[in-house]
């Protein structure tokens, strides 16, 4: 009964899912694979991911995303004037 209580939800959640298993997947696939209408990748290829940081300069792409957001947070106005934890009196 529950099931049928949450159908709705339940569709929306894989409707919302979809395109991110789709995203894992398509990553996993060789590019000749990656350009077919296939959608299960054979073999798994899980090398993708450390080839990204070897070519295209994707390490150096990573540690500015990382340096550009640490200092977007840290400057945010709202966590500047937040009174910090030991000044609660």
């Amino acid at each position: 009964m529950a099931v049928a209580d949450h159908s709705l939800l339940i569709v929306a959640a894989l409707v919302f899912l979809a395109p991110f298993v789709f995203i894992v997947l398509t990553s996993l696939m060789t590019n000749n694979q990656a350009l077919s209408p296939r959608l299960w990748p054979e073999p798994f290829r899980w090398s993708n991911y450390t080839d990204v940081f070897r070519t295209a300069a994707g390490g150096f792409r990573l540690t500015s995303a990382v340096a550009v957001g640490t200092v977007a947070l840290l400057t945010w106005p709202p966590l500047r004037s937040a009174p910090s934890a030991g000044s609660c009196e």
